[in-house]
């Protein structure tokens, strides 16, 4: 997944992730919200994150949370459990989790609370808001076409001056709607139904990077360690047996950014240890 993103989610830039329901939009985002942390930990600095949340349940997303933090705790290769867990617990501190419900409250704490916050602590690199969509499809019946592209603009704005101002990458979860096309056939009409990102090109002229997570129909055998014992940093204690389990494989392609190429895509699959990219 590094490989197709070019090394990853970079800095300075606002990246979209768009898609339909079920294919590891926020599990990614959780996912990049530690995977941040070990990354500027092994160069011997400290990072941390702003989650924003507008649409799931907060209950879900800190079991999640916690669920993979210490897997990736474990992955750092700790002295024992006890070791371990501290490290969970310090990554979990160094995100913030933030509940916001109406794109009001949206502006206000990209404008006013953040760059308060961003000035207490400069190591926060990255920004995650899941997902901005949410915040507009309850307004639709009430939002003029205008109005609008005019607070997307707005928001838009607030985060380049963030990414720029502070360094860090931001990341949008974005959701798709159906679009009707016709097609003419010589006297025949007929109707066409695709899937796209939601929010039109006014926010798609504001993004840096926007990259399309997908479902597929393809399966593939994973294989597991999975320890018969708790204590499972002792080697004399425990044991180790290998488990294949089949796992549905995602899809993550690019649809612009201008470091990487177009159409550049990769296959993903989802367990229990978090988002893997696949070989297939």
């Amino acid at each position: 997944m590094d490989n197709t993103l070019g090394g990853g989610i970079r800095l300075g830039q606002i990246t979209e992730l768009y898609g339909e329901s079920g294919c590891g939009k926020t599990q990614l985002c959780i996912q990049l919200s530690l995977e941040v942390q070990r990354i500027f930990r092994a160069r011997g600095q400290e990072a941390k994150v702003v989650y924003i949340n507008t649409e799931s349940h907060i209950e879900k997303i800190d079991k999640r949370l916690k669920h993979i933090s210490y897997y990736r705790a474990k992955a750092d290769k700790p002295f024992n459990i006890a070791d371990a867990r501290c490290l969970q617990q310090h990554f979990f501190d160094n995100i913030y989790i933030d509940i916001i419900r109406h794109y009001r409250h949206l502006e206000m704490t990209l404008v006013d609370r953040l760059p308060l916050l961003l000035s207490r602590e400069p190591s926060i690199r990255l920004i995650i808001i899941d997902s901005l969509a949410a915040l507009f499809r309850s307004e639709d019946i009430l939002f003029e076409h205008h109005t609008k592209a005019n607070t997307l603009q707005y928001l838009g704005f607030a985060m380049h001056t963030l990414c720029h101002r502070y360094n860090l990458a931001i990341v949008c979860v974005n959701q798709v709607q159906t679009q009707f096309s016709q097609i003419y056939d010589g006297s025949l009409v007929s109707q066409s139904m695709t899937l796209a990102p939601a929010l039109g090109l006014t926010w798609a002229f504001i993004v840096h990077c926007r990259i399309k997570l997908s479902k597929t129909e393809n399966i593939e055998e994973h294989h597991s360690d999975s320890q018969q014992s708790q204590i499972v940093f002792d080697e004399h204690k425990s044991t180790t047996s290998i488990k294949t389990n089949v796992v549905h494989l995602r899809s993550l392609s690019v649809d612009y950014c201008y470091h990487i190429p177009k159409l550049n895509r990769c296959n993903y699959f989802i367990v229990d240890k978090g988002v893997f990219g696949s070989r297939n």
